[in-house]
C-alpha cells in the first residue's frame, strides 16, 4: 500500500496497527495507532471502549493536552476530540515510523498518563502490532515503564454507572 494515500483507519480491528489492551486495570479500553496511514502529520491514537470508561477517561486525558503556544513542538499532546460514543481521539507531534508508534504507545502515552494525569495502569498489558497479515507480527507483554517510581492513584470505579440508568 502506497504510504502517501490516506485510508480509514479501523482502530483495534485494522489489519494495519500497533494496539496496547488490559492499559487499565478493570476497564476494557484499548488503545492503537495506525501503521504509515498519514506522513507529515500528528499520530493519531484511537481510545475505544464502553461509552462510561471513555467518559471518566476523557478529562484525564485532557491534561495531556498543552493548550500553550508550544502546541506546534515536537514531542507534544495536541489534541483529544470524541468521534463517537465508544472511540476518542488523542493526538500526539511525534515520528510516523514504526518504532516510533511502537515507542509511543508502549512507553510515551502509558508514561504521561501516569505522570500527568495520576491515572493507574495495570501492572501488565499486552502490545500488539499487525501489518497485512492474519498473525500478528509481535505480541508482546509490557510491565510499567522503567522511569516510574510509583504507578497513578487514580483507578478505574469498578462499577461505572451511566447517570442515565441511575436517574430512570
Amino acid at each position: 500500500m502506497d504510504a502517501t494515500r490516506e485510508r480509514h483507519f479501523l482502530g483495534q480491528q485494522d489489519y494495519q496497527a500497533v494496539i496496547v489492551q488490559n492499559i487499565f486495570s478493570g476497564s476494557p479500553i484499548v488503545v492503537s495507532s495506525g501503521i504509515h496511514l498519514f506522513e507529515n502529520r500528528e499520530n493519531g491514537i484511537t481510545i475505544e471502549g464502553p461509552e462510561n470508561h471513555l467518559k471518566f477517561l476523557y478529562p484525564h486525558l485532557l491534561k495531556l493536552v498543552k493548550t500553550s503556544s508550544d502546541s506546534d513542538k515536537f514531542g507534544t499532546w495536541t489534541g483529544v476530540k470524541w468521534a463517537d460514543e465508544t472511540w476518542l481521539n488523542l493526538y500526539y507531534l511525534f515520528g510516523n515510523s514504526l518504532g516510533d508508534q511502537l515507542e509511543l504507545l508502549e512507553h510515551k502515552l502509558r508514561r504521561d498518563i501516569v505522570f500527568l494525569c495520576d491515572l493507574k495502569l495495570s501492572e501488565k498489558a499486552v502490545l500488539m502490532v499487525r501489518n497485512d497479515n492474519k498473525e500478528p507480527l509481535l505480541v508482546k507483554d509490557l510491565k510499567l515503564p522503567e522511569e516510574l517510581s510509583a504507578n497513578g492513584t487514580i483507578e478505574f470505579p469498578y462499577l461505572i454507572i451511566p447517570v442515565s440508568n441511575i436517574l430512570q
